[in-house]
């Protein structure tokens, strides 16, 4: 086992030198292999047989950056909850909507319980069971955004549009929480000829995970740039909260071809007989669950769906957050099941060609043998969701089959007056 600095060490000049920032966004994944390597033919005298990749949030991003810079370089991948675009959904999305919120248009932590309310009064039975987890993901996202759903949260607007109290939204408040679920559109081509990022999904709606500040942002406050800002814009002395895309194309494109994670051309990966389980959570603020799925829609519309089911699978677990992987239903405060041993899925996947199915069971189990389960749910394959059989206790996965959803393209277009940027 091996791992690295990612090429840099602490502060915040460090992305003003390029080759450290090239280092973070992949050249070091190839420099730390090729001398760990080198290292294990001088111990052992061979290298290993098998070489396995492994990584959660911009680990996962760097699963994904090898998988399409490196591709000879492992056997099995485990991308889980992967930063895709860690320079959209860690930088310039959160600008965005912090932007948002100057104004009128803040929402208060007071306000959550409403929006996870009306969430789930829309979909949280979508799923054939009222539970408090909305395992029918895609159904839901394609409720509240949008681009798809005109005014998807107009049955919690204020009356007159005025902020009026904690259970309703105004019209200013209304546009942010759209801002939240509608895909960015930027005005020139990214890595990859990405042009459209996916935003936030819905379905864990509650204070400290989700999009929301919870103090209202100040344009006269510092507002220091983050790391990956500091490359955009070429400068530690700025003002986050002044950036807009359009004014930095140059440093937007730059930076987004360094860190994204986004080529879809993994034949070379697929041709050697690599493997890729790619794995997000549907309640995940932080990396999101909607730019994966968009990812791996690119990937099969560049190579094929029957070329693609070859050698990669993507599962997206229900109710689960970015922070280690687990979440809490927001009704009953039950941990979410969400153990799965994933080097053993891509381990046999690789050595003995078991391909992963469609239906894995993730658990929540005491931590101490003899590791009793308490509860379980479906890890259904993309683009399945589990669905309640009818009968049975909601908490087994017995209960539950995975079934097919259609996939989840964003638009480019924006109808009903959301607009990309302000």
């Amino acid at each position: 086992m091996y791992g690295s600095d990612s090429g840099h060490q602490g502060g915040n000049t460090w992305p003003l030198n390029q080759e450290s920032f090239v280092n973070y966004g992949y050249a070091q994944l190839k420099k730390t292999h090729d001398v760990a390597l080198a290292l294990t033919v001088a111990a052992y005298g061979v290298q290993p047989r098998k070489s396995y990749f492994f990584g959660s949030s911009t680990g996962g991003r760097e699963a994904l950056q090898v998988a399409q810079r490196y591709p000879l370089d492992y056997d099995g991948i485990f991308s889980q909850v992967p930063v895709v675009s860690w320079a959209e959904v860690g930088t310039y999305l959160p600008i965005r909507l912090q932007r948002a919120q100057l104004a009128d248009g803040w929402i208060p932590p007071a306000k959550i319980p409403a929006i996870n309310q009306e969430v789930r009064r829309q979909c949280d039975g979508t799923d054939g069971v009222v539970d408090g987890l909305i395992s029918n993901y895609l159904n839901c996202n394609k409720l509240f955004d949008p681009t798809f759903t005109p005014h998807p949260f107009q049955n919690i607007r204020c009356p007159g549009g005025a902020d009026t109290g904690n259970t309703c939204l105004s019209d200013a408040q209304l546009a942010v929480v759209d801002l939240w679920h509608a895909p960015t559109v930027y005005p020139y081509p990214t890595a990859n000829g990405w042009t459209t990022y996916a935003a936030w999904g819905v379905g864990s709606e509650i204070q400290g995970n989700g999009p929301q500040s919870n103090t209202k942002p100040n344009l006269t406050a510092t507002n220091a740039p983050s790391p990956l800002l500091v490359a955009t814009v070429g400068t530690t002395s700025f003002n986050s909260l002044t950036f807009r895309p359009e004014d930095y194309p140059a440093g937007v494109q730059y930076v987004m071809s360094v860190i994204n994670a986004t080529n879809p051309d993994l034949s070379q990966f697929a041709s050697h007989g690599g493997k890729l389980l790619l794995k997000s959570n549907t309640s995940d603020y932080t990396a999101g669950a909607r730019i994966p799925i968009q990812y791996y829609e690119s990937v099969v519309a560049a190579m094929g769906r029957s070329t693609v089911d070859q050698f990669m699978r993507h599962y997206n677990l229900v109710g689960a957050w970015h922070n280690r992987n687990v979440g809490t239903n927001t009704v009953t405060g039950a941990t979410v099941p969400y153990y799965v041993d994933f080097i053993a899925l891509v381990d046999n996947w690789v050595e003995d060609g078991n391909i992963p199915p469609d239906n894995i069971t993730a658990t929540f189990q005491d931590g101490i043998p003899p590791f009793t389960v308490r509860s379980s749910q479906p890890m259904c394959r993309y683009p399945q969701y589990p669905y309640y059989l009818g009968s049975g206790d909601p908490t087994n996965a017995i209960n539950f089959r995975c079934v097919y959803s259609g996939p989840y393209p964003p638009k480019t277009s924006y109808p009903f007056g959301v607009t990309p940027w302000k």
